[in-house]
């Protein structure tokens, strides 16, 4: 028999693998410019700039990543019913109320 598909399939683990370890490095580039900026009283160094453009990067395809894994493999989202559905003589059938 076929087995329904699991949240830990080969495809969507690699995708949550990414996702994870990517969330850990922005915490903690996040927490280094934080840190830094706390302690620069002048003008940006080119340093704090360039890793502030990384950790807007890195927030991008960390926003792409968390899409695909629910709108592509409906990762952490419960399977609803489809509410109505169209009957062959032309009326609507009704979902059952819960």
């Amino acid at each position: 028999m076929p087995r329904p598909a699991s949240a830990f399939d080969s495809q969507i683990h690699d995708v949550l693998f990414y996702h994870e370890y990517l969330g850990y490095g922005l915490l903690g580039i996040f927490l280094m410019l934080a840190i830094a900026r706390s302690r620069i009283h002048n003008r940006l160094p080119v340093a704090f700039v360039v890793l502030s453009a990384l950790g807007l990067v890195g927030l991008i395809v960390q926003g792409y990543l968390g899409g695909e894994l629910v709108y592509r493999y409906g990762a952490g989202v419960r399977a609803v019913q489809i509410l109505s559905s169209q009957l062959s003589d032309g009326e609507q059938k009704k979902a059952p109320k819960d």
